[in-house]
C-alpha cells in the first residue's frame, strides 16, 4: 500500500490517500475528502533513514547541539548517547543526565554524586 499526503488549495484540509498500486493511482484522480476538491497541493512527507551503529556513534561523537556554558545541552546530548546505546547506562548516569537537563553546574553535579572522575590540576589544563 502506497500513502500520498495532499492539502486541498480550497478548504487547506490535509489528508492522506492510501492506493494499493501505482497503477490504482495512475488511475483515480485525487479529490478533497471534504470539499471535493481536485485542486490540490501533494505534501512531502518525513522519511526514515537507517544508518548503522558505526553513523550513529560518529554522529554523537560529532557533539552536534553542544553549547558552551549550556549543561541544558550537555543533559541533551547525555540523553541522545542514553538511547543510541541501548537505554540504561546506570542509575549515576541517569541521575547526572537528569542534573545536567535541569541546568545544574558539572562541579555541583560531581559534588553530589561523588563520581570516580580524576581531578584536573592546573598544571593538567590545555
Amino acid at each position: 500500500m502506497h500513502s500520498y499526503d495532499y492539502r486541498c488549495k480550497s478548504c487547506k484540509t490535509t489528508f492522506t490517500r492510501h492506493v494499493e498500486s501505482y497503477a490504482d493511482l495512475d488511475s483515480t484522480e485525487a479529490a478533497c475528502p471534504k470539499c471535493g476538491s481536485k485542486e490540490l497541493s501533494q505534501l512531502i512527507g518525513k522519511v526514515a533513514v537507517i544508518q548503522g551503529e558505526e553513523a550513529h556513534v560518529q554522529r554523537i561523537a560529532g557533539l552536534d547541539g553542544l553549547e558552551a556554558g549550556d549543561p541544558t545541552s550537555v543533559g541533551r546530548l547525555m540523553r541522545e548517547m542514553s538511547h543510541e546505546f541501548g537505554g540504561d547506562l546506570g542509575a549515576d548516569f541517569q541521575e547526572a543526565t537528569e542534573r545536567f537537563e535541569a541546568g545544574q553546574a558539572p562541579d555541583q553535579i560531581d559534588a553530589a554524586l561523588d563520581l570516580p572522575f580524576p581531578k584536573l590540576s592546573d598544571s593538567d589544563s590545555p
